[in-house]
């Protein structure tokens, strides 16, 4: 099994592929660009409740590329911090989006938030493809290995 660390490296290089893939087609595609966002957004917001933190954020932003390249820099920066500085299990306290006490365990966070990321790539992939451009030539695990991203 990967490390957390790793995992967390493949989950920003395969949003960035997802986001290349989107700007090099040189067109206005929102719909794909408001898929980022909302990865960006819902990581954001389980980082929040992993650091214990109440960080209100709209679930589906209005991102410019630009914006959202920072951002996910900024998010792998700060889950590789979470993930060395947080047990995988310790439990993470949070109010849920219903309002009840919950408690998930740090592992279950980081699956949470790398299934959802990946969940949203393959509808990325569907959007490009439908408006006639190519998605990303891969957002996979071991294909980022060969690369050398990881």
């Amino acid at each position: 099994m990967a490390s957390p660390q790793q995992q967390i490296r493949f989950e920003y290089w395969a949003n960035s592929q997802s986001l290349e893939a989107i700007v090099a087609t040189s067109h206005d595609l929102p719909e794909a660009l408001s898929l980022v966002a909302h990865i960006v957004s819902i990581s954001r917001f389980w980082a929040a409740r992993v650091e214990g933190t109440a960080e209100r954020l709209a679930p589906w932003p209005t991102l410019t590329a630009s914006e959202l390249e920072a951002e996910l820099r900024q998010l792998r920066d700060r889950w590789l911090s979470l993930s060395n500085g947080t047990a995988m299990d310790a439990q993470v306290r949070y109010e849920s989006s219903d309002g009840e006490n919950r408690s998930s365990l740090f592992s279950e966070v980081l699956q949470e938030v790398f299934l959802h990321g990946a969940h949203h790539r393959g509808q990325i992939a569907l959007v490009l493809r439908m408006k006639g451009f190519e998605p990303p030539r891969s957002t996979d695990f071991i294909p980022a290995l060969r690369t050398k991203a990881l």
